[in-house]
């Protein structure tokens, strides 16, 4: 293990402790609004300024950012944090959250880390070499069938909710297509479920700036998997594809010739529409 994940994941435990003294107590349901959009502020900076005491203690020269526009140019190292993937699963005491770290180089990533709060499970990768739970190797599966597949969403709920997106028939598409649907409400633990071929496959609206995707990228790419972009009509929008080779391949696939379709339709309905525009005139 490299000393760096050594650093980030003793960081994440600490933090761990902390957050497991609400589970009894889901804080969704004693609190207003406000108070509630409190907490979890207050609680996002706790974990934040004491993981990164952790980092600085260790490494006094690194750099911490929240954004991955903070990450330099330069070669410099730089810790990427996002202290809690899956919130509203942690302030309504469901499973499912974790810490996410990225360790890059300049723009490079270098390890990645995903600790999962409730099961005390340790994820990470570093470049060029392998990816691990618990020290034990992780690889994707080897599903090939749609048929046979097991695969997760992730924040496709805002896509799905534009009027003239073509998500909502990708899903359709694969829902028919595929065995089970899964939506775990964190990111960085669908990653690394799909990392360990629990997960045949992750279906991901997300921005390509994404810091979760971001920092956990490595994770697929050192346990055998590909990870896809599909960018959308929308700039900030991309599809993003997690799988082993060849399951990635198919899912891509698809999901180009159903986003093919829907915008050659959407082209037709606005050549229409300048066309009435035209003749009204």
């Amino acid at each position: 293990m490299h000393p760096h994940v050594r650093i980030g994941l003793r960081a994440a435990r600490q933090c761990g402790q902390s957050l497991l003294r609400t589970f009894d107590r889901p804080p969704a349901s004693r609190m207003g609004r406000r108070a509630l959009h409190e907490y979890t502020l207050a609680t996002n900076n706790y974990l934040f300024q004491n993981i990164q005491e952790s980092i600085r203690n260790a490494y006094p020269d690194h750099k911490i950012a929240q954004d991955p526009t903070e990450l330099p140019e330069e070669s410099s190292t730089t810790w990427l944090l996002q202290p809690l993937d899956g919130e509203t699963n942690f302030l309504r005491s469901l499973q499912n959250y974790c810490a996410v770290i990225g360790i890059f180089e300049g723009r490079i990533l270098q390890h990645s880390i995903v600790y999962d709060y409730l099961q005390d499970e340790e994820y990470y990768a570093s470049r060029d070499e392998t990816a691990m739970v618990n020290q034990n190797r992780l690889r994707v599966s080897r599903i090939e069938a749609l048929s046979d597949a097991v695969i997760a969403y992730a924040d496709c709920s805002e896509l799905r909710a534009l009027e003239d997106s073509g998500m909502q028939r990708v899903q359709s598409a694969l829902n028919d297509a595929i065995k089970h649907v899964r939506v775990c409400g964190s990111m960085g633990l669908d990653v690394a479920q799909v990392a360990r071929g629990r997960i045949d496959a992750l279906v991901a609206t997300v921005n390509p700036q994404d810091r979760v995707l971001q920092c956990t990228s490595l994770l697929i790419k050192e346990a055998g998997g590909f990870l896809t972009n599909i960018p959308q009509q929308v700039e900030s929008e991309s599809i993003i594809v997690a799988a082993n080779p060849r399951l990635n391949q198919t899912i891509t696939a698809m999901i180009k010739t159903h986003l093919g379709s829907e915008t050659q339709r959407l082209s037709r309905k606005e050549g229409v529409s300048a066309r009435q525009g035209v003749n009204r005139n």
